[in-house]
């Protein structure tokens, strides 16, 4: 799991990918930084180096709204609809394992 700068009242693209030996990743990136969800997915193919097959199962959007909570909505014109409920599981633990003082829910 990789979430970059998800700050309170900031949206994001996600994307969920996986390799041949079904790890799973789920990456958050600022919309801002990131036009298009493939290019999410291009960032993960290059970290997980070129002996590793990485392909996307879909993304979404999630978004920090002002009272904590995280909405997960929306899909990837290139890869269709991640799994949200999986994703946002993903990120409020992640986001607490960080040790954030952020108040998720």
């Amino acid at each position: 799991m990789f979430i970059h700068d998800l700050k309170p009242e900031s949206r994001h693209k996600y994307i969920i990918a996986q390799d041949l030996s079904e790890h799973t990743f789920i990456v958050a990136a600022p919309l801002e930084e990131f036009e298009y969800h493939r290019d999410i997915l291009s960032v993960v193919h290059r970290a997980a180096g070129s002996n590793r097959s990485v392909h996307c199962l879909g993304g979404g959007f999630v978004t920090v709204k002002p009272d904590g909570s995280l909405k997960v909505s929306g899909s990837s014109a290139d890869f269709g609809v991640g799994d949200h409920e999986q994703s946002k599981d993903a990120f409020v633990a992640a986001i607490r394992k960080a040790g954030s003082d952020q108040e998720i829910h």
